[in-house]
């Protein structure tokens, strides 16, 4: 868990760092108006959560957005000749996951999560955006920038 959260006028939120895995994160808190006393405990409940099962949870992102990837975004081999820079094409979803890196975490008032991902440009650099429920299930995945 963080050590300190700042209050961001801008965003309207708490705002600070946690460390998850072998990375820093950035991490987002909504309070919300109507449990401002217990969202200390149910923020450090969910990110606790969320740092068990992040793997599993990356990989049911990365499922959900495979077609899209394997039918719009794999670039063939004449496309990587043009860009030698280009990584090598994710074969299935979990290879697909395993590209993901997650760099931000949203607790929402309402108890939903939003996870904030780069691709490992297999998406050409878009942020992968993830929507869980309040019991951390995942409830969409897209893409953003």
């Amino acid at each position: 868990m963080p050590t300190t959260l700042n209050w961001n006028e801008t965003l309207g939120c708490w705002q600070g760092t946690a460390p998850l895995g072998s990375s820093e994160i950035a991490m987002r808190v909504h309070v919300p108006d109507d449990h401002a006393e217990a969202w200390p405990t149910r923020i450090r409940r969910q990110f606790d959560l969320l740092a068990a099962n992040e793997v599993s949870l990356r990989e049911s992102v990365a499922a959900k957005l495979w077609t899209l990837y394997d039918r719009s975004w794999r670039d063939d081999e004449d496309d990587r000749a043009e860009d030698p820079d280009s990584p090598e094409p994710a074969t299935n979803a979990l290879d697909l996951g395993r590209r993901f890196a997650l760099y931000c975490v949203e607790f929402w008032s309402n108890g939903t999560t939003s996870l904030y991902y780069r691709d490992g440009h297999m998406f050409l650099g878009h942020t992968v955006m993830a929507d869980l429920d309040e019991h951390l299930h995942l409830t969409a995945a897209t893409l953003a920038g």
